[in-house]
């Protein structure tokens, strides 16, 4: 720009003392949601073609994916994830900090996946009758330096009241009449914003799911999530997962149901039945809560039994 007339020399050597900030290209999905779709892409294209052409061939790939459908799968799943989490209650912070000095130096070496934002990870501060203060965890400037900046989020109580303690997955502690039941100052947890000034006590959930939206007439995978956080786990649920033989082998049994003159109407009579084997052995089937429900419509029925 100096040889061509456009800056003068002083600002050529202003220019030229000034550090040299890079912007490295992301790496991964570039499409927010949609890291376990490409990732199996990649799996699939790498058994095809080999690795070495995966990453040097200057491929061109073309998917099915639907950014949209992507992104409503994403969030429905979480939610539904999140939703049936909270049922079994609050199984308590991730770890306890001092916040007797920097609580922000504190917290920031903890690791967040990047693809649960905007959930933020903070620790109590304070605790009062009607809401708790969570400081938030301050964002690692370029080079590492840890942002001075300290801000305070507000989790008033009806926005944490949900988290009774966790008992056993069937059972749930007392109902929560304070914030001081569920925090307390040090603890480390995740926090969403529900507004501007408000936020909710989250936490990640202890159950995982998938799911997979395809055209029917097609077969093109349009949207397909494996899990809650591709960031904390990269196993894909989706595609990698043994399924349970149960409701797979359900089709084949209310088949031949059909096929026998049975309706989803048909009462079937559901009791504990024998069967003698070759060996001499008895056989009783049972199903996974090991109790009969006596006699139900074809349609409602288990086939458990006879798995």
């Amino acid at each position: 720009m100096y040889d061509n007339g456009y800056i003068t020399e002083q600002e050529m050597t202003v220019a030229k003392d000034k550090p040299l900030q890079v912007n490295p290209r992301p790496f991964g999905a570039q499409l927010f949601a949609a890291e376990s779709f490409a990732e199996e892409v990649r799996r699939e294209l790498a058994a095809l073609y080999g690795k070495d052409k995966l990453e040097s061939g200057g491929l061109s790939v073309r998917t099915t994916l639907d950014p949209k459908l992507q992104i409503y799968a994403r969030r429905e799943l979480a939610r539904g994830l999140i939703t049936f989490d909270r049922k079994r209650g609050y199984r308590g912070p991730i770890r306890q900090a001092s916040i007797g000095g920097d609580w922000g130096l504190e917290i920031a070496k903890d690791k967040v996946p990047a693809d649960v934002a905007p959930w933020r990870l903070g620790v109590v501060l304070e605790v009062s009758e009607t809401d708790a203060k969570v400081g938030l965890q301050p964002k690692t400037l370029a080079g590492g330096e840890v942002d001075k900046t300290r801000e305070v989020a507000t989790i008033p109580f009806d926005l944490l009241k949900w988290a009774r303690k966790y008992v056993d997955g069937t059972k749930l502690g007392k109902e929560i009449k304070a914030p001081s039941d569920v925090l307390a100052p040090g603890d480390v947890v995740y926090v969403a914003p529900q507004s501007a000034t408000q936020w909710h006590l989250m936490q990640m959930p202890d159950i995982e799911g998938a799911l997979v939206a395809m055209d029917p007439h097609t077969g093109r995978v349009l949207a397909l999530v494996g899990g809650f956080s591709y960031g904390s786990s990269q196993f894909n649920r989706a595609v990698q997962a043994m399924r349970q033989p149960g409701s797979s082998f359900k089709p084949i049994v209310y088949a031949a149901a059909l096929d026998n003159g049975y309706s989803p109407s048909s009462v079937v009579l559901d009791a504990p039945v024998e069967f003698k084997m070759p060996n001499g052995k008895i056989w009783r089937p049972e199903n996974y809560q090991k109790n009969s429900m006596g006699h139900r419509r074809c349609g409602a029925a288990s086939s458990n039994r006879a798995t």
